[in-house]
């Protein structure tokens, strides 16, 4: 009698039809659609006291985000050229203070955000979109990984193709969506810009959780492996990374590897080959990333210390050495091209 009395009061209150007024979903539904949020958010609420079995705590979610979705609606009704920067950053944090309010599932929240800056054309409003998603990720939840990574396309200007990811209902891992054409261009853009700044992990990581492999990313690994190797062995690449790299590459690679025993020099050598090799055919994206990394090796070389060890000096050290190398040797085993390509990354560096 009690749940029926709430369900008929609530309606002659806000003046809906009595018509159905034995089934809450209904009457739910109705206050919704006429933006009721709070009566509804009320009603739900004193009807899950009286145990009704057909209106859950998942109801409650639903009217908290039905509740941010008018707020953006009306953002959208209303011409952008009339509303302030400082008008849409209160609307966001309006949205974000409704799913704290109502402790709406913090991963929810964040995937709404993440979705709604993907819509966005506007910086500001995408960049404190994105920090309100940031700010609700939960460290072990199967969707960080992914939102993370959305969040770093969009940040990059890269994510307006992307399908949005699926509203998380479960722990489980999120099923990532199949990339449209134009999704992959982006991605492809994503790995080039990370590239571009040297960003080589998370240019990676893009690659990896995506399933997209990049000829550009390609030849920074194969950089990375050949330097971090022993220079008394040529370390065969992963076929994988080595499948994507231009003819010339992967046929002196392929030389090089075929020999079982090479000398100390003759190893250097053929590395120093692969990496000309791989900086004259490399894309524009990644071509400083591999010049980087081969002059950190040559240094390494120059001054017998390990890969390791040099990438972690200060830039200067090693141009101060490598300029005075060249002195004493003529030029003879320091090639021009590979001391401007040092002066450049100590440039950028510095």
């Amino acid at each position: 009698y009690r749940r029926l009395y709430r369900s008929f009061s609530v309606l002659s209150r806000k003046g809906l039809s009595l018509r159905h007024f034995r089934n809450p979903q209904t009457i739910l539904n109705n206050l919704l659609r006429d933006s009721h949020h709070e009566d509804a958010r009320q009603y739900t609420k004193a009807m899950l006291k009286e145990n009704e079995s057909k209106l859950s705590k998942d109801d409650l979610n639903r009217i908290t985000l039905e509740e941010v979705r008018t707020y953006v609606t009306a953002f959208r009704d209303t011409p952008v050229g009339s509303l302030t920067s400082k008008e849409r950053q209160s609307l966001w944090k309006r949205c974000f203070d409704c799913f704290t309010r109502h402790n709406h599932p913090k991963i929810g929240s964040a995937s709404f955000f993440l979705s709604t800056a993907q819509e966005q054309e506007d910086k500001g409003d995408r960049a404190q979109l994105l920090t309100m998603a940031r700010k609700l990720l939960e460290k072990n939840h199967p969707y960080v990984v992914p939102l993370k990574v959305y969040t770093l396309l969009i940040s990059l200007d890269c994510g307006s193709s992307l399908s949005p990811l699926p509203t998380p209902i479960s722990s489980n891992q999120p099923t990532i969506p199949r990339l449209s054409v134009s999704a992959r261009v982006d991605v492809a853009r994503a790995i080039e810009k990370l590239l571009k700044r040297f960003d080589v992990e998370k240019a990676k990581q893009v690659s990896e959780f995506f399933g997209e492999r990049s000829a550009a990313l390609a030849g920074v690994e194969a950089a990375s492996v050949l330097a971090e190797s022993s220079n008394s062995t040529i370390v065969k690449i992963d076929s994988s990374i080595s499948g994507l790299l231009p003819l010339p590459v992967q046929r002196l690679i392929q030389a090089a590897t075929q020999v079982r025993h090479l000398l100390h020099v003759e190893a250097v050598d053929k590395k120093s080959a692969i990496f000309d090799a791989l900086i004259n055919t490399a894309p524009e994206a990644s071509r400083l990333c591999i010049v980087n990394i081969a002059v950190q090796w040559r240094a390494a070389n120059l001054l017998r210390r390990t890969y390791d060890f040099v990438i972690l000096q200060d830039a200067t050290a090693v141009l101060r050495t490598w300029c005075s190398s060249a002195k004493r040797e003529n030029f003879n085993r320091v090639s021009i091209f590979a001391l401007r390509s040092l002066i450049c990354t100590y440039k950028k560096i510095a």
